[in-house]
């Protein structure tokens, strides 16, 4: 069946409350991990890596310079194939014995060296000779997956242009709670806020029944996941709220295989390829190229291909070119032959089937959805679609990418933010839980009824889910006590998962006062099986009747592998932060290293260009740069290759200090007209500005003033002209002059009109002028104070205020009325006659402008046309 892409589904499920940061789901699987992201008002998105690429290399290698993520970390690992940190998911929580470092060297082929960690388990040594301490270390698995997770969060805060703090990750459902916490602790080191922990097949089954269109309820569907490390099979229910027409998802069952998964398949086309190289003539006596971990590596990388073109095809052609004695490898690889190496791999999931199916029969189940890389693989879903009686397998899912997006669906409905369509998710509690509960110390009492022992089903798991909290109450018998929890395996094994002391009861005051007191209280302990799948005591406490309260004492102590402790975690932050600035000291080395040869290079190319060589003094000065430009090239491919920061830095400030005089004289030259042409355009302006602000103030504006702005003008235009002459100077010497000195004298200009501008009017000016005689008709119809860009609009209807009957110049407005304040009244047709006049002056004072700027040449004018501006 086609696979439909959710996010054009999805886009319309998210609805942002606030704007605060964005929300990430990752689906971590041991070779690959995909990150969506949530961000408020936007759809959910794929978050793409370096390489634009929608999933991303779970893959750290450290090389003696950096570390390495991505696709350069998988392909670097040939190079460093014992600190190359791949599939390190796998390695979490696995004790350190010889029988584990057997699996992983032989069965997995993993090139690393391992070491034993203070808890026990195994960890990365990483020693890489002849570099500092940060490269020589005995590594936490946990700190190799936090600084994948670091590099994941670096890349969702690119994609959701912001920080990103929560998240929801997916985890294996078969992993404990101590590899849970690990996950958890791993997250929180990277600078994540674990919202949740999901399992990998819970979160696709949710995008099943979000994305699936008209899904016919109820239904029972199996989820068939087969991923690089294992196999992981649910069952489960959707249906109908009992009391709300909202879907429920509930997982019901689950089963898991971790050794059968496609990492599996490509050690064993390894193996083939290898055997078949080892099998060469030439090769005869000598060692097996499978105890050279190099090699191993490069055939690692290879293979994912070949096992691509065997999912399609019946055959493959190898051509490997030398790997190993300048040998090549080259032969037909027939399907059957792949196959026939995998079917043991394959055959150990029947049991895994068989357990699923035991409870779930075949005919009970209506859908098999298949997700996973694994199940790409023909033979695979040939013993799939046997152990299921021959039933279609779908693939309504995008199978890459479904558990990246549920997981970031749970993060945006875990989060308060956000809110999505309403589901309700349920996960059945993967294992009965059951618990003991002792004195502390044992019964010293001969008597049994004064002793205490309580055995109970604290979860079921045909009853219980995650994320459900449990409450025990004990009365009569206030004391420490002892809390072990544990499981029961299909071979009736005790599997214990913590043990833990329930002190303080003795140093409540109270009851030292009065130990009969104790009969009014009661033990309450108080257990969460949260949704990461992580059960504790969350406290416990001593309450009476009237709800006085005493919290006791924990000591929990998990069974198993321990997670890290505060100091180990500190020491790993510590790491971390030393490895950060570690990698930013040597981006910025490469950076300035690389800012050095682009220079080199394009100062060779410049110096070439017969365009720059009018710019340069001599030949000699072009002889000797380039020679220098060879000198600094040899010197960066040799001791340059160790340089550090400042060396570099400084070599690139002097190589600049000898370019860049070339480089100043000709763009000065280039600019020299613009520049000029740039000035003059800004002392039109000003001209300008200063011919409309005087035109009606002129009268009374300083005399003195008025003249020094026209001196400096004419004194500006003549430097601009002197300095548009520079042009013809040679072109291999510096200008005599800055642009700091044109700024200089545009400035006594403009300061000088400033100066004019604020220049105040005197009242005995203002006098004068209102009630004097008026020469120019424009200016006698202007009230006082009124610019000079006044339309006819802005004369008042019925007077012009401060105007006498003398003022109104002869033959011009004849004055009909006079008002008893003295003022002319005007009636519309003298307005209108006013109005005329007023235009036609403002055409001659632009007509005046326009000869004094120099944009009409006044010989072009009539004789009536001077006459009017007074040439």
């Amino acid at each position: 069946m086609e696979v439909r892409s959710f996010t054009r589904f999805t886009i319309f499920l998210l609805l942002a409350l606030s704007v605060k940061s964005a929300v990430i789901g990752i689906d971590f699987g041991s070779e690959f991990y995909k990150t969506v992201v949530v961000r408020p008002g936007a759809p959910f998105n794929i978050v793409e890596n370096t390489g634009s690429d929608r999933k991303t290399e779970n893959a750290i290698t450290l090389t003696d310079e950096e570390r390495l993520y991505e696709k350069r970390a998988v392909k670097k690992s040939v190079s460093y194939p014992q600190t190359a940190l791949i599939n390190s998911l796998n390695l979490l929580g696995l004790e350190y014995s010889d029988e584990n470092i057997r699996m992983l060297k032989e069965d997995y082929l993993y090139t690393n060296e391992f070491t034993e960690d203070s808890r026990g388990l195994i960890g990365y040594n990483i020693n890489i000779p002849e570099v500092d301490e940060l490269t020589n270390i005995d590594m936490f698995i946990e700190e190799a997956l936090t600084m994948t997770l670091q590099h994941a969060r670096k890349l969702s805060n690119k994609a959701a242009n912001g920080v990103v703090n929560d998240i929801t990750i997916t985890v294996p459902s078969y992993f404990t709670i101590n590899q849970r916490t690990m996950v958890k602790d791993a997250a929180e080191l990277a600078g994540f806020n674990v919202l949740t922990l999901l399992n990998e097949n819970t979160a696709a089954a949710l995008m099943y029944g979000i994305d699936t269109p008209n899904l016919e309820l109820p239904k029972k569907v199996l989820f068939v996941n087969m991923g690089s490390k294992d196999l992981e099979l649910s069952i489960v229910k959707y249906y109908n709220h009992t009391t709300k027409n909202v879907l429920s998802t509930h997982v019901i069952e689950e089963a898991a295989n971790p050794n059968v998964g496609g990492h599996l398949f490509d050690t064993q086309l390894v193996r083939i390829l290898a055997e078949r190289f080892d099998n060469l003539p030439e090769r005869q006596g000598k060692n097996s190229i499978m105890e050279n971990p190099k090699i191993i590596k490069r055939l690692m990388r290879e293979v994912v291909k070949v096992k691509e073109i065997l999912s399609s095809n019946k055959e493959a052609q190898i051509k490997l070119i030398e790997i190993a004695d300048n040998l090549n490898l080259e032969f037909t690889l027939h399907r059957s032959e792949f196959e026939e190496r995998i079917m043991p791999i394959i055959e150990k999931s029947r049991q895994t089937f068989l357990k699923v199916l035991e409870n779930h029969p075949v005919d009970t189940i209506d859908d098999v959805e298949i997700l996973g890389g694994g199940l790409r693989v023909p033979k695979v879903k040939e013993f799939i679609t046997e152990m299921l009686g021959g039933k279609l397998l779908g693939t309504h899912l995008n199978p890459d990418e479904a558990m990246a997006f549920g997981s970031a669906y749970i993060a945006a409905n875990s989060s308060s933010n956000y809110q999505v369509k309403k589901v309700y998710l349920y996960q059945s509690v993967p294992d009965t839980v059951y618990a003991n509960i002792t004195q502390m110390g044992g019964c010293k009492s001969e008597h049994e009824e004064d002793c205490f022992f309580k055995h109970l089903k604290l979860y079921a798991k045909e009853k219980n889910v995650l994320g459900q909290r449990k409450t025990i109450n004990i009365e009569h018998h206030i004391e420490n006590m002892n809390v072990v929890l544990y499981t029961v395996d299909s071979d009736g094994a005790e599997n214990i998962i913590s043990k833990t002391k329930i002190r303080g009861v003795d140093k409540i005051q109270i009851f030292k006062k009065d130990i009969s007191l104790k009969e009014k209280y009661k033990l309450v302990i108080a257990f969460k099986y949260d949704k990461s799948g992580i059960l504790t005591i969350k406290h416990a406490s001593v309450v009476s009747d009237t709800k006085d309260s005493h919290f006791l004492n924990l000591i929990e102590n998990l069974a198993g592998p321990s997670p890290l402790n505060a100091a180990q975690k500190k020491k790993i932050k510590k790491r971390l932060r030393e490895a950060d600035l570690r990698d930013k000291k040597l981006e910025k080395l490469k950076i300035i290293k690389n800012e050095f040869e682009s220079l080199i290079y394009s100062s060779k190319e410049y110096l070439q260009d017969e365009d720059i060589q009018p710019y340069l003094k001599n030949e000699d000065e072009k002889i000797k740069l380039l020679l220098y430009l060879d000198e600094e090239q040899q010197w960066l491919e040799t001791t340059g290759l160790t340089a550090d920061y400042d060396n570099l830095k400084n070599k690139v400030r002097y190589l600049e200090k000898k370019i860049n005089p070339i480089k100043k004289r000709k763009s000065q030259r280039e600019q020299l007209a613009d520049l000029i042409e740039k000035y003059q355009t800004k002392l039109d302006k000003a001209e300008k500005s200063f011919e409309r602000y005087t035109r009606i103030r002129k009268k009374w504006l300083p005399e003195d003033d008025l003249e020094e702005f026209k001196v400096l003008l004419t004194q500006a235009r003549e430097y601009f002209i002197s300095i548009s002459e520079f042009d013809n100077y040679p072109k291999n010497q510096k200008l005599p002059f800055k642009k700091s000195d044109l700024d200089e004298e545009l400035k006594k200009v403009t300061r000088s009109l400033k100066s004019i501008k604020k220049i105040k009017k005197a009242k005995a000016e203002a006098d004068v002028e209102s009630h004097g005689e008026l020469s120019n008709p424009v200016e006698d119809v202007i009230p006082p104070g009124v610019t000079d860009n006044i339309g006819i609009e802005d004369i008042p209807n019925d007077n012009f205020e401060g105007l006498q009957t003398e003022d109104i110049a002869n033959d011009q407005i004849k004055v009909e009325n006079i008002g008893e304040d003295g003022v002319p009244q005007f009636s519309e047709e003298q307005r209108a006659k006013m109005k005329e006049q007023v235009s036609q002056m403002r055409k001659k004072e632009q007509l005046k402008y326009d000869v004094i700027s120099g944009k009409i040449d006044p010989e072009t004018l009539s004789a009536e046309e001077r006459e009017e501006i007074g040439l």
